[in-house]
């Protein structure tokens, strides 16, 4: 089965619009996993609304940033034994039929990666965005079987607040052989830009961007040592910065 992880800190009403994108999907058999970064607000009474979802809530003791509740939210993903996952950030949505179309495409093939297109939504002005198969900065429109990623020790940074995407996909695509992921020209993630998310909007996040970015590579490189790959693609920092 697939699980659709949610990593939310704080504003209920983004969160509740995500799992409502959730409830309209076409493929109905699926597992949602809420990861609460320990919101100040009540964040599990807007998952209770939700009963026609199979939704697992889970809080975290503190607040330690997205890389850490998704990485929580993946390793209950394989407690459970879910085959696949797609991450959808609480301020974002995904297309009614995201989930059957990914999941499909992942069953019926020996893919270990289905890359989609995304929708990008600036000042509530829809906009496409071709993601292409080499597009790995960001986790939005993607589905990764669990299997692959458990073999190769894949994991989130947890040490840093932004850029945990990258550092995380950087590891993907460094393990991943070519013929192991696929490209589908369809849009199947909205993504919104959120004036109030913790990279926008000020000359410190965009410090801490930049800091991050570093912490990310500094995070891939570690990884390659680590678990003696050798860095099979020198220009990977350039295709993503």
């Amino acid at each position: 089965m697939l699980g659709v992880i949610i990593p939310v800190y704080n504003r209920p009403d983004n969160l509740r619009m995500a799992l409502k994108s959730l409830e309209l999907q076409t493929k109905d058999r699926f597992f949602t996993i809420v990861v609460d970064d320990c919101s100040e607000e009540n964040i599990k009474e807007v998952c209770n609304e939700f009963n026609s979802l199979h939704l697992k809530y889970i809080r975290l003791n503190k607040n330690s940033g997205p890389g850490a509740a998704r990485q929580m939210g993946l390793n209950f993903a394989y407690k459970i034994n879910l085959d696949s996952v797609i991450f959808l950030d609480s301020d974002d949505r995904l297309c009614p039929n995201a989930v059957e179309r990914l999941s499909y495409e992942l069953n019926h093939s020996k893919s270990n990666l289905i890359v989609s297109d995304i929708i990008a939504e600036h000042k509530n002005k829809p906009d496409f965005l071709k993601e292409g198969i080499n597009s790995m900065t960001w986790l939005h429109g993607k589905i990764y079987r669990t299997s692959f990623l458990q073999k190769n020790n894949i994991c989130f940074p947890t040490d840093f607040k932004t850029n945990e995407d990258l550092g995380f996909n950087l590891c993907v695509y460094n393990a991943i052989e070519d013929e192991d992921k696929k490209y589908i020209p369809q849009q199947l993630y909205l993504w919104r830009d959120d004036n109030n998310s913790i990279t926008h909007n000020n000359e410190l996040a965009s410090i801490c961007n930049g800091i991050d970015f570093i912490n990310a590579v500094y995070f891939y490189f570690n990884y390659c040592k680590n678990n003696m790959q050798p860095i099979k693609k020198p220009n990977i920092l350039l295709e993503c910065y």
